[in-house]
């Protein structure tokens, strides 16, 4: 039996508002953002669902975490909001159905968890347009974690990892966003081309239809293959119509 994967649940606008200002504050220099007009410039969040992890999931988090709390006493133990931008889809249902340790524990160096939102998101060669929210409980750092110069945390137990959101997001500079479905599009199917005939210098214009088979641009079949999620796209497309990864 395989196992569910983990529940997302959109969640209300309060909700996403607040999303919006753990990305900000991730981003502030000494307190105050760097960009009044859009604090999570140049990124723009435009959709949130709030993950709900496993029971299992849940257990090894508090486990792990009551443990830490007993190993550093009498100092407070530390939890912290990290981001994680994954480069496909397949990988984010992963996560969601695996945990952070299943995924991870023979590639730790794959996870690569950083405290300011802005850096993870461009942090991937492979640009894809989700963004994962999770709680970490730090512990001692040396022994259980460290942060480097990068802002990258480094975890020892990835149990000491777990879900909060699962945010879609955008580069406001981008002068060219996602696209919506290519069926969205109001592309014309017939054009007319003038043609000379050979008896008389008058041009007339007869109606040419787009072949079966083939998009916009000149590909045929559905165009181009998205390399993150293998989704296929129109021939005119530049970004996938599913992750948002460029073309």
């Amino acid at each position: 039996m395989s196992t569910p994967t983990t529940p997302l649940k959109a969640v209300s606008p309060a909700v996403q508002k607040h999303v919006s200002s753990i990305w900000a504050k991730s981003v502030e220099v000494d307190g105050k953002a760097p960009h009044a007009d859009n604090p999570t410039y140049p990124y723009l969040v435009t959709g949130v669902e709030q993950i709900t992890p496993t029971r299992e999931q849940v257990e090894a988090f508090e486990t792990k975490r009551n443990a830490l709390d007993r190993k550093i006493a009498p100092k407070k133990l530390e939890t912290i909001n990290c981001f994680y931008n994954p480069t496909s889809e397949g990988l984010v249902k992963k996560i969601l159905q695996n945990g952070w340790k299943d995924t991870f524990q023979m590639n730790p160096e794959q996870l690569l968890l950083f405290s300011n939102a802005n850096i993870a998101a461009s942090h991937n060669k492979v640009m894809y347009h989700k963004m994962f929210i999770v709680r970490v409980t730090l512990g001692l750092e040396g022994s259980d974690y460290n942060i480097t110069e990068g802002k990258q945390v480094k975890i020892k137990d990835l149990d000491s990892i777990i879900s909060s959101f699962l945010v879609v997001y955008r580069n406001s500079l981008d002068p060219t966003p996602p696209q919506s479905p290519v069926t969205d599009r109001k592309v014309s199917s017939a054009s007319t081309t003038p043609t000379k005939t050979t008896t008389t210098t008058t041009s007339i214009s007869s109606p040419t239809t787009t072949k079966p088979g083939v998009t916009p641009g000149g590909l045929m079949g559905d165009g181009i293959i998205c390399p993150s999620c293998q989704r296929q796209n129109a021939g005119n497309t530049r970004y996938c119509i599913r992750c948002g990864a460029n073309l």
